[in-house]
Order: structure tokens, then sequence, then C-alpha cells
């Protein structure tokens, strides 16, 4: 590569991804003639654009991304795949970076193609054979796209501020934790209803949005990652606010330890949204000890969901509380009902921290629900493991919270320290922290 291209990755990592640069010649790979990478910005910054020629026979992009997406980490995946008939180069003979096409905005970027792939492919020339659409043998477009389907594409491109954003465009490649709320809470004004964040964990792309809005999906689990060879850990989190973080700390496992995340559900009582969450979590894990995790409130609710597996005959092996509170005051509560009420009724808007904070907060409905139902609750003892990690700034440390925790455990708990605050100890760089402190735990 003519131009160097700064990228977070560890030294010991380098020899093998000069590997995979080459490994698309290799016999048996996706066909590729030439390709090149630069930086472009985009939403939230600068990304990797890729420009691929392919070889004579026929070549679907999807399947180039594919297969880099299987040797590449995370950092090192272009979000965007542009096909074209051949690179441009200078007088000396290099690579012509200036003169590489810009992704083409179409008219209806995506819409009127059915392929469904997780792919950002975008064809940017005719290619050698003539065929300047991506996807061979795709169905013709559609006469006129599905009003609900634009709206979708259209709240991603103000949300994500890229009017070239395509139907296929996955969400998490081009955008940052706080816009995955944001997102959801411009959809539910857009189309005047609620819309939950944990939408863009079943489905990343506005199309599959759009489709899961039609025909939205049971409640149940989110499988962050539900393939592995170890037990599952299964997370609480205190609302939907908290997924995308928590999405970044399954990352940070390892790839064979499977994570759940109970999806925040509503129910008249605790003990009925307790069994709820048990019904899911032994759907997915029918035998062997369990290992939970719960943060914020989370934790009260990982707590008593031990105690109603054990009362099923599971086995609990492992109850971890991150930064979680004791019990819910019922002032607490009503204080923050009614700041509920008049965020829904001022409804912030802007792209200010705050403002996108508080619609995360006050405007996603897991937190209510889980809210009404632990009022006036109050942990009872459970003898099994428990494991507290406090954030080291953490309001909780100027109240009673790790004494109280304590005189409900048997035997007593293990206690620990994260950095950060309460709100940053599931953020960037402090997860990194937690992720390793879960490992240990887990073994």
């Amino acid at each position: 590569m003519e131009k160097r291209v700064a990228l977070d990755e560890p030294r010991d990592q380098q020899p093998r991804r000069r590997r995979e640069r080459r490994a698309h010649h290799a016999p048996g790979r996706a066909n590729v003639l030439r390709a090149a990478v630069d930086v472009r910005n985009g939403a939230g910054g600068p990304r990797l654009v890729a420009w691929i020629v392919p070889g004579s026979d026929a070549l679907a992009p999807p399947l180039v991304r594919a297969h880099a997406a299987s040797r590449l980490p995370r950092a090192l995946l272009p979000a965007r795949f542009v096909e074209v008939s051949d690179l441009p180069v200078n007088r000396a003979g290099k690579l012509d970076r200036a003169a590489l096409v810009e992704p083409a905005a179409p008219t209806l970027p995506g819409i009127d193609r059915p392929f469904a792939g997780a792919a950002l492919v975008e064809s940017a020339a005719p290619t050698a054979s003539g065929i300047d659409h991506p996807f061979a043998g795709a169905a013709p477009p559609a006469a006129s796209p599905d009003p609900l389907d634009v709206a979708v594409l259209q709240v991603f491109r103000d949300v994500l501020r890229d009017p070239s954003l395509t139907a296929h465009a996955e969400f998490f490649e081009l955008g940052d934790s706080l816009l995955a709320i944001e997102l959801a809470h411009r959809l539910g004004r857009r189309l005047g209803r609620d819309v939950s964040g944990n939408i863009l964990f079943r489905a990343s792309t506005p199309l599959d949005v759009a489709a899961a809005l039609r025909e939205p999906a049971p409640e149940g689990l989110l499988g962050f990652r539900p393939d592995g060879a170890r037990p599952p850990l299964f997370v609480l989190p205190p609302g939907d606010f908290e997924l995308p973080a928590l999405r970044r700390l399954a990352e940070l496992l390892p790839a064979d330890r499977p994570v759940f995340v109970v999806e925040p559900s509503q129910a008249p009582t605790l003990s009925r949204l307790l069994d709820r969450y048990a019904d899911s979590v032994e759907s997915r894990q029918p035998d062997g000890a369990l290992h939970l995790l719960g943060y914020c409130v989370g934790g009260q609710l990982a707590f008593a969901l031990a105690r109603t597996l054990e009362a099923r005959g599971r086995d609990v092996a492992l109850v971890v509380l991150v930064d979680s509170p004791f019990r819910e005051s019922r002032v607490g509560t009503l204080a923050w009902r009614a700041a509920r009420r008049v965020a829904r009724t001022w409804r912030p808007v802007g792209s200010s921290p705050f403002a996108r904070y508080a619609r995360g907060l006050f405007l996603a409905p897991g937190v209510d629900g889980h809210a009404r139902v632990l009022v006036g609750y109050e942990p009872r003892p459970w003898r099994g493991r428990v494991v507290y990690l406090m954030a080291r700034h953490s309001h909780f440390r100027l109240m009673p919270t790790r004494r109280r925790w304590q005189r409900v455990t048997s035997p007593p708990m293990d206690f620990g320290w994260l950095p950060g605050d309460h709100d940053s100890v599931l953020n960037e760089p402090h997860v990194r922290t937690l992720a390793a402190r879960l490992e240990t735990l887990l073994g």
C-alpha cells in the first residue's frame, strides 16, 4: 500500500494482516484482480472504503465482504465495497487515490435491490462483463418503494448524516452507541409510536428495520453472541439505553463465550416478569449451571431471577452485580417518573450529548417497565455465589449499598472495584477492564 492508514491494531497481528491482503489471489478465494482501500470521511468520522476489480468469472460483491469479514478484525473491515472496472493510476503507474470514484448516491439507494445481506455494496461503474448491477440475477426494481422503507431510510440518513446511505447499510458499522437510541427516538417521532432501541439488535439495516416494524419480533433474548462452546452468560440490563454498550462488552469477551441479553419487557408484577425472564433463559439453556450478570437495576433483577430459577430446580453458579443499587426508593422512582413525563412532553431535540442521553434514559420503554415492578422490592437472602463490582466513582459509594448486599448473600459476596463512574463503567476504555474481570470470574 502506498499510503499508510493508521489503525488501532496490535503489532503481533500485522504480519497476519499482510498475509490476508494477499489472500484474495489464492485459489478458491473470491476472484478479485485488484483492490484498493482508502479512508473516506463519513458519519461519526473516517471510515474505510474498498474498491474491487472482479476477475473474469462472475463475482458477487457481498461474497468479497463475507470473505474479508471472516479474516479481518472489525477495525479493518471496510464499511463500503465499491465494484469498479479498473483502478485509476497516475503517470508513474501507481494508484491514484484522488481519482478513486466516490460511491454514487442512487435516487432511491438500495430500496430497489432485493438482496437482504449485510454488505453495503455499490457499483460505481460497469464491470468488464458489462453488468453494472452489483447483484447479478437480481429481480427488477419495484416501481414504487414502500413508504415505510423510504421513511426508515431517511431517518437512518438523518441520524448518520450520510445522504448517500443505502437500505442495506449496517448501522453499527457507521454509528455509535448513543446514535442507536437517537435513531429509535427519531423513528418513533416520524412514525407516531414508541420504537424500542433494541430493534437495532434484531435488525440493523434500514430494510430489515422496516420489516421488523411491520411485524414486531416476540420478546425474549437478544443473541449478541449466540454461538460458542462455553456456558453462556445471560445479561439483564436496566433498559434499552444500555444495549449498545452491552453489545460492545459481548464483543470483548472470548469468541467462544455465548452472550445473551434478556430483552427488557413489561409485566404487571415482578413475579410475572421474573417468570417470563426465567422461561427465556431456560429455553436457551435447558440444563447445566447458569451464569447471570446485571447492571444497575438489572442487578436487582439478576439477583431475584437467580432465586426464581433455583426454585425451579436450576443451578445458578454465579451472579455478577455491576454497580447495582440495593433497592429502589419510592420517592426516587416517583421523581424519575415525573422527569420521564416531562421528557415525553418536551421531547428533547438536538444532537448534544445531554439531549441524546435524556432521550435514551427517559424515553426508552424498558426502563419504565423495570422501574414499575421494582418499587418496594427488597432483595431476600440467597445462598449462592455473588460478585459485586462497583465503579470507583459511583454514587453508590456514598450509600450503604455494599453492606446491604452483603447481608443477603451467603456465603458473603466477593467485592471488587472497576474504573470510572456509574455511566462510564460500560464505555471505552473502562468496559475492557470489566470484560477482563468477567472472563476471570467465568473461567
